[in-house]
Formats: structure tokens, sequence, C-alpha cells
């Protein structure tokens, strides 16, 4: 009997044809833009297209935060905004309204899409290639749109199978996280956050190697691991923790050598958030609530106590829900699946941990305990920015958090394992967690997704 080393390794490509599958079923059930922000990335997209790379604030008094874009994208979707405005049910058929008809070449409008102008515009490429081929070949607006969908997915499943193919340990809880329904109906959305994740999962996937065979990474290793993490962070700054990944994984961590990546790491995120906080971004819309992040920071500093109470509510109160956006959250944090799926989500997870520590190394203790603490902080980072930036002064709750923000540290928790033995059917059964839920879910969308844009 050939040993695991020699046989072929089939999970990077069912893998890969199961998030084609499931991608596609959500390209083509979710209305337009009705993924979360989906609006606002488009207009991102369109921005960097017309070569505005970067977001700027507009307006005369400087208030609002967006670029150019083509005028004719906003007519093509008014329906679709016009429904989400009304709360009421989305246009059952693109084909059959007039705007389905509409090009590019509309004057050229500066909008504010605030909220996404802020992003590098990197994890843009794939719908930005879309809508250049759009415009190129005299595509109508809501066809480009689709491709720039299309494009997404199949760049997120080049990176998910890559990443899955290069994996050593670990595998499985990041193969189990990458094909839960929520990170896949981001891979097919004109979103940044499909690369986001798959990305996050290259990282994890290069740090496991050296581990998995228990030394040192090397200095190549360790570049590519800090690349990646830098893309990341720039995009998502309360990623930042997992900074201490590179340094951990170093042949001599004592030496002062081994800290440059991490202080690099922690530099780029840092110079970044001051050059997008200075010159791009700009405050939330007015609301009844007083917003001020300096006043925030300050009664946390003042008061961790107090701020430590506003965790546990929030933990206690809405993390449950958390948990259920990470696994299947779909269209404006609206949409869930059946109660049952999310418990046979557990049971994947569950089978994905045993399965990992079974074939864990055991070595490197150091990285464990650093990684702990690094995925820990990044919890806790996210927390704050969004108390900070997205909660009124001294509220009970913290508001904003989407389960999703979670899925790319969790990707670093099966490296984390210590090793164990599973009885051989137990260690069989659990090398099929990872799509349980996937193909489980599949059977569910079609009417879920239907059934609540129908009312």
């Amino acid at each position: 009997m050939r040993d695991d080393a020699q046989r072929p390794d089939w999970l990077p490509w069912i893998a890969g044809a199961v998030t084609v599958a499931l991608g596609l079923l959500f390209l083509i059930l979710m209305p337009p833009l009705y993924n979360p922000d989906e609006m606002n990335h488009l207009y991102r997209a369109e921005q960097i297209s017309r070569g505005e790379l970067l977001g700027r604030r507009i307006g005369t008094d400087r208030t609002e935060a967006g670029g150019t874009i083509d005028g004719n994208l906003m007519a093509a979707f008014v329906p679709y905004i016009s429904a989400q405005i009304n709360r009421s049910p989305p246009p059952p058929s693109i084909r059959e309204l007039p705007e389905a008809a509409i090009k590019w070449g509309g004057p050229a409008m500066t909008i504010d899409f605030r909220n996404t102008a802020i992003y590098p515009p990197y994890f843009y490429l794939p719908s930005v290639a879309a809508i250049l081929g759009g415009k190129a070949l005299g595509a109508s607006i809501h066809q480009t749109f689709y491709a720039a969908r299309l494009l997404n997915l199949l760049a997120a499943v080049a990176v998910l199978v890559t990443a899955l193919a290069l994996f050593r340990t670990g595998r499985t809880v990041a193969a189990t996280l990458l094909l839960f329904p929520t990170a896949v109906s981001q891979y097919a959305a004109v979103s940044q956050d499909g690369l986001l994740i798959t990305v996050g999962a290259l990282a994890a996937a290069l740090a496991s190697r050296p581990l998995s065979e228990r030394r040192a990474a090397t200095g190549v290793e360790i570049a590519w691991i800090t690349a990646l993490l830098a893309l990341l962070f720039v995009t998502r700054p309360p990623l930042v923790p997992l900074a201490l990944l590179p340094w951990a994984l170093a042949r001599r961590p004592l030496a002062p050598w081994s800290i440059l990546p991490t202080l690099g790491l922690v530099a780029v995120t840092a110079g970044w958030s001051l050059y997008a906080g200075t010159t791009i971004k700009v405050p939330w819309w007015a609301s009844p609530f007083h917003y001020s992040m300096t006043e925030q920071l300050t009664g946390i500093l003042t008061s961790p106590a107090t701020y430590g109470g506003v965790l546990w509510r929030t933990m206690s109160d809405l993390g449950h829900g958390y948990l259920l956006q990470a696994v299947a959250v779909f269209g404006l944090l609206d949409v869930f699946l059946p109660g049952w799926v999310y418990g046979v989500a557990a049971l994947g997870i569950g089978l994905a941990l045993l399965r990992d520590g079974h074939a864990a190394s055991g070595g490197n203790g150091l990285f464990r305990g650093t990684g702990l603490i690094a995925v820990a902080g990044t919890w806790l980072l996210i927390m704050t920015i969004q108390y900070l930036d997205f909660s009124p002064v001294g509220f009970a709750h913290i508001l904003g958090v989407q389960g999703r923000y979670f899925l790319t540290p969790a990707l670093f928790l099966g490296l984390l394992l210590p090793h164990w033995r599973l009885p051989a059917p137990l260690a069989a059964l659990s090398a099929g967690a990872p799509f349980l839920t996937p193909v489980l879910a599949a059977a569910t969308l079609p009417t879920t997704i239907a059934l609540h844009y129908a009312t």
C-alpha cells in the first residue's frame, strides 16, 4: 500500500470544483448589488479602471470620499437601487428591463462611495479587467457586471486551489472555512473580499510548510509570507497582529534581525492607515448619535474595565450572530439558511479540527503560542476599530462587526494545534469535513434566496 505522500492529492481540485459550482449559484441567484456593499465596490472598481488608483476626498467642503465613474453606471442599476431604498423586492429579471441595454460611455460623474474609497486597488483587479473588457467589446453594463462577478470567482478559486495544494498542516480547517457559503458568496461578488480571504489562506499555507517539517522558515518563505500579509494588512489594518507570525517562524527568533519583517509590516500598515485616514477617509453619514474616534479612544484608555464590559456584552448578545454570519449569510446581511445548515457547519469544523490535530507535527511551540496571541489580538483589534469608528461614543455594544471579518485570521487556527492521534475510521471520516456544509447548503440556496427576495 502506498503511503499518503505517494497518493494523488485530489482535495484542492475537488474543493475548487465545489467552490465553482456553489459560486455560480450565487452569481446567478443573487440580484445585482445585493451582496454587502457591492454597489460601492463596483464604483471603486470603475474608478480604478479610469486610472484613479486611489480614492480621494470630494465635494466643495471635502466631507465626502470617492472618485470619478461613468455616469451610465448608476443609471443602469436604478431599479435595484430603488428597491433597496424602498425595501421592496428587486426586479425578477434583468433582461426585461430597459436598463439592461445601457452601455458604457456616459458622462463622467464624481460621486461619494466613502466606505470603499479607502481601499487599495490590487484586490479589485479582476473586476477592473472585466470593466475594461466590457468597455472595449461594447458590452452592456449589466453584462460587464456579471463578467466581473465571474472573474472574481475564478481568481478566488485559483488562489484557493493553489493555497490548498501548498498546505501541509492545518489544511482541513482552512478548506472548511474557505468553503463556507459566506466565503463563497464573496468570491462570486463584485468585491475585494473574496481575494482577501483566499490570499490569507495562501499566507497560512506557506507558513504550514516549515511547521510540518519541524524546521525554521527560509528567508524566501518569510519574504513571501510577509509580502502576502502586507497585502492583507493594507486592506484590513485590524489584521496586523498576525505580523508576529513571520518572527515566530524565524531560524533565530532572539536575533535582532528576526523582528524586521514584523516591524516592516507594522510600519507599512501604520503608514497606509495614516495616509488613508488623513487624505481619503471621511466621517460616516450624519446621525443623531455622537461619533468621535478621539473621545471613544480616550474613554477606552481611561476606563479599560468599562470597555471590557462592552466587549463582554457584545459577544454575549451578538457573538452567536457573528458565528452564523461567518458560516452563511447573504444579500444585505439578511438572508440566512435553515438552522440545520449551521449545525452541519459546526460538525464540519469540529471534524476538521480533529483531523488537523491528528496530522499536526507537534513542533514549534513558539509559533503555536505566538499564533494564539496574534489571532486573539486580531479579534480584539477588529472589535476595537469598529467601536472607535462605527459605534457612538460610550455605546453599550460594538456596532458594525460582521462575521466574515473573522474568517481570514481563523484560517491560521489549524496551524496552532498540538498533535493527537485519532482512530483510523474517524481520521478517514474527517477528510470529508470541508464538503459537508457547501454540498448540503447548495440544495437549499435556490429556494431560500428566491423566497426571500420574492417578498
